[in-house]
């Protein structure tokens, strides 16, 4: 399971070396507890961060960003716990979430997390232009190599540290993209595709605000069928009101048999402005 923790750094310690880097050393600890409370796996480790100048004055007005892998051994419901200590202060910060994991063994359709984050229309459109005049903002889901997928994600983080998957603080009129990866979908033995439509919808105090259309999802080029990554983006309307705000998206397989036809999944996120 890999989670994403935004720390502000300038609770952090920093020290000066003699090679012009800034220093911090730092704790983090990740605890998996089941639905009854009792501790199911832990990792921790200590980290010792060194930065330049530049890169140094920018977590310092950014935020860092830390990428934590926690391993699951078995499906079910869990909430995970994760504490981040400044080793010179010893102050402490932690933050927790309740997360399903499916039973993949079963061969039924499921769906991963999503990761969602935002970016200024005028800032695509501009480098959609630089990289192709023809090109144009696009709102259908599309498929997605996975690790390349991975790579964006993570390249993205950095342009906007407000808008990133580990904070999700979004403007009015944003674009908002989003990722996910469905498992054990499944493909017609005749024609090997698959018959899988995906639907968002954004809700505020339990009310739907907005729902968009059942698009179909076209893949090309699978080398895993059992993990299929998808990505879909939608623009926050102008009008929407600032608060807390929850994004759904539905997926169906049309192959499946009907009990397990349809699967969900959910995220939260905050309209700041």
């Amino acid at each position: 399971m890999r989670s994403m923790l935004h720390v502000d750094a300038r609770d952090l310690t920093f020290t000066s070396e003699a090679n012009g880097k800034h220093k911090c050393i730092f704790d983090v600890l990740a605890m998996t507890f089941g639905d009854n409370g009792v501790t199911v796996d832990q990792i921790g480790q200590t980290y010792t961060m060194q930065l330049t100048e530049a890169i140094y004055r920018r977590v310092l007005r950014e935020g860092l960003v830390y990428y934590l892998s926690v391993p699951i051994k078995k499906p079910g419901a869990y909430q995970l716990r994760i504490s981040f200590r400044d080793t010179s202060t010893e102050r402490v910060g932690s933050a927790s979430q309740f997360v399903e994991v499916p039973d993949l063994k079963k061969n039924r359709l499921a769906l991963s997390g999503l990761v969602v984050r935002g970016e200024n229309p005028v800032e695509r459109i501009t480098a959609a232009a630089g990289a192709n005049p023809s090109a144009s903002v696009a709102g259908n889901h599309a498929a997605a190599n996975p690790d390349s997928a991975t790579q964006d994600q993570e390249a993205a983080d950095q342009r906007n540290p407000e808008a990133s998957p580990a904070v999700r603080h979004f403007s009015r009129g944003m674009l908002m993209d989003y990722l996910f990866i469905i498992y054990n979908a499944h493909f017609d033995k005749t024609t090997n595709k698959a018959q899988l439509t995906a639907q968002a919808r954004l809700f505020r105090d339990g009310q739907p605000v907005f729902t968009g259309k059942e698009n179909q999802l076209g893949f090309t080029n699978v080398t895993d069928q059992k993990r299929l990554v998808s990505v879909g983006g939608i623009q926050l309307g102008t009008d929407l009101v600032p608060g807390e705000y929850v994004m759904q998206i539905v997926v169906q397989d049309m192959l499946a048999d009907e009990k397990h036809r349809t699967v969900t999944q959910w995220m939260d996120f905050e309209i700041v402005r």
